[in-house]
């Protein structure tokens, strides 16, 4: 992981993210490769990394709504990027880890705490952190990043059969732990396989009839 990042950033760049992910480890029970773990599946190991959209941006991809609370806004996480500080960028990270004040003993923990802060330090696979029928508008966001997908015969897949309706923190260590291969092919299949599950979610959300009419009056945000 080390390696990977290296290629991102200059020799004092890498030191201030090495050194900041042993100092968050530390202080969360866990171990700088469950934090690099997670870093890879949300930067792919770019503390620089703004997202193609601008939804989010750093280290770990802060969100606007993420930063709540955090005395910093995305706008200013864009422009640490930007500036290449990455020293504000992991002392934000360190912030934002350490503020449940629970342990994050592993990669599933530090992931769900990133995913979804309100479900910080669960770590039971089974434990449900949104579904359609109660979390509609979550659960369609989420979805198509996080359920259903699985690896078969060595492809990173989202089956139809898989699709139950829930998120559960097994579904997020499993994408993550997917991500997190740590072979380029793997990374590519699962750019490409979540770009195409983005373009089907973003057909059926739109779902435009000749005339010009939204069908059922949904349009997706994406659009």
């Amino acid at each position: 992981y080390e390696t990977e990042l290296s290629k991102y950033c200059s020799e004092r760049e890498l030191k201030l993210v090495k050194d900041w992910t042993q100092k968050t480890a530390d202080h969360l029970g866990c171990t700088k490769l469950d934090i690099y773990e997670v870093a890879y599946a949300e930067c792919y190991l770019n503390p620089f990394c703004i997202r193609q959209d601008g939804i989010a941006a750093g280290w770990i991809q802060f969100t606007a709504i993420g930063l709540d609370g955090l005395g910093c806004s995305l706008e200013q996480v864009k422009g640490y990027c930007r500036d290449r500080d990455a020293e504000s960028i992991m002392r934000l990270t360190y912030a934002y880890l350490t503020q449940f004040g629970k342990p994050l003993p592993n990669s599933t923990a530090i992931y769900v705490a990133v995913a979804a802060a309100g479900h910080a330090g669960e770590t039971d696979p089974a434990h449900v952190i949104y579904t359609r029928s109660q979390h509609p508008n979550q659960y369609r966001l989420n979805s198509d990043l996080w359920d259903g997908w699985t690896v078969e015969n060595g492809k990173v897949l989202r089956l139809t059969r898989n699709i139950d309706g829930r998120i559960t923190v097994g579904d997020l260590a499993e994408l993550r732990q997917v991500q997190a291969r740590d072979d380029h092919r793997g990374r590519a299949d699962v750019r490409h396989a979540r770009q195409v599950a983005r373009l089907a979610q973003l057909v059926q959300d739109v779902d435009v009839v000749l005339d010009g009419r939204v069908r059922n009056g949904r349009l997706g945000h994406e659009a």
